[in-house]
């Protein structure tokens, strides 16, 4: 890197400010990685050169430029400064121990390349931006090596260590970025960090007497006093912390004790540290958030605190635009405490501002309250809202003089949000009314984000039958307004997924197209450049969701469907249930596919992944309607990867319903090693229950029917018996749900009748007899199948005649048990029809079954159009009681 490389990253460094968010940050990051490189490579190769030189305030700048991101959130901010700092402090140390502590001989070198105390305030706020209450102790460490650094290198004899100790001596800025720190986190942890913000408080102010006694020489640096100040502004984030503490009357009064503190300084001659108009609001603002019990006490002392104000304001050239929120306050505490003078009260709090205060005049917090006021209670009678919109109307428009206050939403608002909270039955009219007279008013007292918010947030709770195509109105009227420019109406997340849970929660017909084109304006609105828009997976999962459920599912929805999945950055287990749910109806081998593609990531992934039963249920599902291997095998290594997922055991994912859609999965898979894959899952799991393991899951019967299916294909009837066997054995020892049934020998009957083995026919009886041995009676569904084995398998003369021995056999084994239907009828005719070749011994075989069927009253559709085959006038005549025990619909 050349001293002209060198001076053109610093001079975009200087200008990145003026860019935006991360881009800013990242073109930092780059341009201070690509100089701290070019010194390595000089540094590792000995090359002196004096050009590249990487200072501190290179990192400065990298760090406050993560540091003013507001398109990111807090945590991601502080990893980065963080991250920053880590490498500034790396290369500090590691260009310290090369140099011998001699500078000069450093890789980067110079006197100005150690962490500084800027870059070190500027880590810590940066710790206030993110909701992280375990990062107090990082924060005082920093505050703690800081001091510690800079107490060594006082210490030290080299004059350049020395000068390194007045630049990371913390000053007034570090504490007060600690204290602002503490007091972003007083209401979460219900004060203890307004009490530790007190206490940094004390300590700056310990160290910065011990400055003053040192007379600044602390460092070696007579100007070193100069940075730690205490001003109103370290007292002010005190107050700040106490304010926001939640900690009702005892934290106000603590917060006013600090305020007197602030007096009792400023009397005594330190003017850096008397109050401002900000510490008489914040005291008072904390006045406002009082229990109810304790308001009437709080009005006292706000009004205590405005003649403090005012006696103070003879002194100092305090505005009235400075004064004004410390009125707006004590207003506030006046409204809330419900005193019946309310208004009179509020009216003397704008007459005392007015006569204190050249120049001073309400605004439209003042004139919030004043409305307020006159609303009273919760404003839910319709003669409050008409007294209370009237006197907004007249204020911003009907003066002779002009406007009083400039139209404002923020009064509009306040009335909205008692109107709504209201229990009037006309609260929805006047809401619609008020905000058509915000519309009339104009400029900012037109709708904004907060009242469109408030708006379709009613809508949403409102069992109104057109809430739904309300609230789009409202959000195409907001985007409308936002277009032309009204900043105010800029759209957030929660107004797009209000509407967008609405209409996923719709049963109108219109609310599929409807939700998924709002989306599409969410997405518009983020590509933008709108960061108060993101889409996160819950919004994407309601649109999915919505558009999965519509009946009948179409490939319209289904394709749009897809094309939100690719654009998902983070799409989880719900998602891919409602992706399932809708490609499983239109295309089922797309959602077999896209559910292998799921597991296959999240068994490979490091990061656990969440999956809940329906979930799992759905990708099992999925992979189970596939007559693909690959799918089957994908099925047992996700039931295998979610059996040591702890997780899945903790939280009940797994159960025998389950582990049968595995099984299943097998039975459907067209591969000759289907059979043996599906018999080593299970007899692994048998083999686990029968060593003592009692938590191992089993399938049901249905899984071990599955299993059957598969055995049946491949014609292992023996293997299939001794599965049989081994059911029969976990039934007797006490497994619920897994005793053979009928429905476990038509499994194996079932792939034999469509099987072209040559044994196909007498393996049918094998399982017949079997089956009528183990339960005592057959099953029409058994019967039918192993009869239609009959007719699939033979070949030559002799084969077709033992085939058809087989099917007498079996027909007169289902007389016996009374299972014989008209199916039955149907398929022996079948069966004799196409395993004779003349007519003669077709007819000898058919008539006698013919009449049997007609005696029987089953002569059904399949022996009608079987018989009618042969020509021979056996239908001519059908009588009604042929057909009376017909399972079908009847023919005559």
């Amino acid at each position: 890197m050349s001293e002209s490389d060198l001076a053109k990253s610093r001079s975009f460094m200087s200008i990145a400010p003026e860019m935006e968010g991360t881009s800013r940050a990242r073109r930092c990051a780059k341009c201070c990685w690509n100089a701290c490189t070019q010194e390595g490579r000089a540094t590792m190769w000995k090359e002196k050169n004096h050009e590249v030189v990487i200072d501190a305030e290179m990192y400065n700048v990298c760090m406050s430029a993560w540091n003013g991101c507001d398109d990111v959130d807090g945590e991601t901010i502080a990893r980065r400064v963080r991250s920053v700092m880590t490498r500034m402090e790396e290369r500090w140390h590691a260009s310290r121990r090369c140099s011998g502590g001699d500078d000069d001989d450093a890789g980067g070198g110079g006197d100005d390349d150690g962490a500084h105390r800027v870059g070190y305030n500027i880590l810590i706020d940066s710790y206030a931006k993110w909701n992280d209450n375990d990062s107090s102790d990082v924060v005082e460490s920093i505050l703690a090596n800081m001091n510690a650094s800079a107490d060594d290198a006082a210490k030290s004899d080299d004059i350049t260590e020395r000068a390194y100790a007045s630049r990371i001596r913390p000053d007034g800025v570090t504490y007060n970025s600690i204290m602002n720190y503490h007091a972003a986190r007083a209401y979460a942890d219900r004060g203890r960090s307004a009490q530790r913000a007190e206490d940094v408080l004390l300590r700056m102010s310990e160290e910065a007497s011990k400055r003053r006694r040192l007379g600044g020489d602390v460092d070696g640096d007579e100007s070193s006093s100069l940075h730690l100040r205490m001003d109103a502004t370290s007292f002010n984030t005190v107050l700040k912390a106490w304010g926001k503490s939640g900690g009702g009357m005892n934290a106000a009064k603590r917060a006013e004790s600090v305020l007197r503190t602030m007096m009792r300084l400023r009397d005594e001659g330190h003017d850096d540290v008397g109050p401002d108009p900000i510490s008489f609001s914040t005291v008072m603002g904390a006045y406002s958030r009082v229990d109810a019990e304790d308001l009437a006490e709080a009005v006292d002392r706000a009004m205590a605190l405005l003649d403090d104000l005012e006696a103070a304001g003879t002194t100092t050239s305090w505005s009235g635009e400075d004064v004004a929120p410390c009125y707006n306050a004590a207003a506030n505490v006046v409204v809330r405490s419900g005193t019946i003078d309310a208004v009179e009260r509020i009216e003397g709090l704008m007459n005392r501002m007015r006569g204190n205060f050249a120049g001073a005049r309400p605004d439209c917090r003042m004139l919030t309250s004043y409305v307020a006021a006159h609303v009273g209670g919760d404003g839910s009678d319709d003669e409050s809202f008409r007294r209370g919109k009237g006197l907004l109307v007249e204020m911003m428009t009907t003066r002779e003089a002009g406007p009083e206050i400039e139209p404002d939403s923020i009064p509009f608002n306040v009335l909205l949000d008692r109107v709504l909270k209201g229990k009037s039955p006309n609260r929805m009219k006047h809401a619609d009314e008020l905000m058509d007279a915000m519309e009339g008013i104009g400029g900012n007292a037109r709708p904004d984000l907060t009242t469109y918010s408030m708006m379709i947030g009613a809508l949403s709770r409102s069992t109104m039958e057109d809430s739904e195509q309300k609230a789009v109105d409202h959000l195409r009227s907001m985007l409308k307004s936002y277009r032309d420019g009204y900043q105010k109406a800029k759209p957030d997340s929660f107004v797009f997924n209000c509407v967008i849970g609405m209409l996923s929660r719709s049963k109108q017909s219109w609310a599929d197209n409807v939700i998924y084109r709002t989306l599409m304006a969410m997405e518009s609105q983020q590509k933008k450049g709108n960061t108060s828009v993101i889409p996160d997976t819950i919004t994407y999962n309601m649109v999915i969701g919505k558009l999965a459920q519509t009946s009948p599912a179409t490939k319209e929805n289904a394709k749009k469907v897809m094309d939100i999945l690719k654009n998902m950055e983070n799409p989880d287990i719900i998602t891919y249930t409602n992706v399932l749910k809708i490609q499983e109806k239109v295309n089922p081998q797309k959602a077999s596919d896209i559910a292998m593609s799921y597991l296959e990531r999240a068994i490979s992934s490091s990061d656990r992944v969440q999956v809940d039963r329906l979930g799992f249920q759905s990708l099992l599902f999925a992979l189970s309607r596939s007559c693909s291997m690959e799918h089957a095998r994908m099925a047992r290594k996700a039931w295998e990867w979610m059996e040591k997922y702890e997780k899945a055991k903790k939280g009940g994912v797994l159960d025998s319903n389950l582990c049968n859609l595995v099984l299943v999965a097998y039975s459907k898979a067209n591969d000759a090693m289907a059979a043996e894959e599906a018999l080593l899952f299970l007899s692994e799991r048998i083999g686990r229950y029968n060593k003592g393991d009692r938590t191992v899951l089993l399938p049901t019967v249905v899984g071990f029917s599955a299993t059957l299916v598969s055995l049946g294909k491949a014609n292992r009837v023996d293997d299939a018996f001794r599965l049989l066997d081994i059911m029969n054995v976990l039934h007797r020892d006490g497994i619920p749900g897994i005793e053979p049934d009928d429905g476990c020998y038509t499994s194996i009957l079932g792939p034999l009748a469509q099987s072209e083995a040559a044994n196909a026919a007498p393996q049918a009886l094998r399982v017949v007899k079997r089956m009528k041995e183990d339960l005592g009676s057959l099953s029409a569904a058994a019967l039918n199948a192993a009869i239609n084995s009959c007719a699939r398998t033979a070949r030559d003369a002799i084969a077709k005649r033992k085939a058809i021995d087989i099917a007498f056999i079996l027909f007169h084994l289902g007389r016996e048990s009374g299972a014989c239907d008209d199916i039955t009828y149907g398929l022996m005719i079948r069966t004799c029809i196409r395993l004779t070749d003349d007519d003669d011994t077709r007819i000898k075989l058919v008539e006698p079954l013919f009449k049997l069927c007609a005696k029987s009253g089953l002569v059904g559709r399949m022996v009608r159009g079987e018989v009618e085959k042969l020509n021979n006038g056996l239908m001519h005549q059908i009588r009604v009681e042929w057909t009376s025990n017909v399972k079908d619909d009847q023919i005559l």
